[in-house]
């Protein structure tokens, strides 16, 4: 998880370059260069990449308008500026298949929880409990931390500490793109993704769509 984690460390403002654009935000001649577009990046973008399927302000297009004119592709731009250019796949599976060796979990439930299925004290017990979907059931069943497979094998604390761990880098790793998500109804999922492929590149997708019970092949 070390290599996904690296997308956790906030990016450093360089206060190069200045402001390419014009009031109408298009890019003033002689002014289309990767200094300026770092300027763009840093103090118009709020530090947030943006990709050529998802772009939708002027300033994002202008954005991406420098540089395709540089010499240089977007994701080699981003990889020069010690950016992490997309949340897809490779960065989520590490997190996946960590939370389901600790809970023993199945592919299907594991992938539909959302963001607020830990909770650190549940109501009636006061101990830490995720609620999962379970297969065949209308419903969410709650599974406490402490329980392991329903065969009564006690986890440690720390592993109850390692799965709030997950959830809280997951969430810090999504919240740049979360609202940008093209299903409200999986806003809160708790794996959501940016597509790498030619055809969808940068659209914000959950690792399990709609159909609950059909889950996308990891790294697919």
């Amino acid at each position: 998880m070390s290599e996904s984690r690296k997308a956790l460390k906030p990016y450093k403002k360089t206060g190069l370059g200045s402001n390419p654009l014009d009031e109408k935000g298009s890019v003033i001649r002689g002014l289309s260069t990767l200094e300026n577009a770092r300027w763009l990046f840093e103090n118009r973008l709020m530090c947030k990449p943006v990709h050529y399927n998802t772009a939708k302000s002027p300033i994002e297009k202008s954005f991406l308008r420098i540089i395709n004119d540089s010499d240089k592709g977007l994701i080699e731009v981003y990889n020069d500026w010690g950016i992490t250019p997309m949340i897809n796949m490779d960065t989520l599976t590490p997190y996946v298949l960590r939370l389901a060796q600790i809970t023993g979990l199945n592919a299907n439930p594991l992938l539909s929880l959302d963001i607020n299925d830990y909770v650190d004290s549940h109501p009636a017990t006061s101990r830490p409990c995720l609620r999962y979907w379970k297969e065949r059931s209308d419903g969410h069943k709650e599974y406490h931390l402490d329980l392991f497979n329903a065969e009564l094998t006690w986890l440690t604390s720390s592993q109850a500490k390692s799965i709030k761990i997950i959830f809280e880098e997951l969430v810090q790793l999504t919240s740049s793109f979360r609202q940008d998500i093209e299903d409200d109804a999986f806003k809160d999922r708790l794996f959501i993704y940016q597509s790498n492929s030619t055809k969808k590149h940068g659209r914000v997708s959950p690792l399990l769509g709609k159909q609950r019970k059909k889950c996308k092949s990891i790294g697919s």
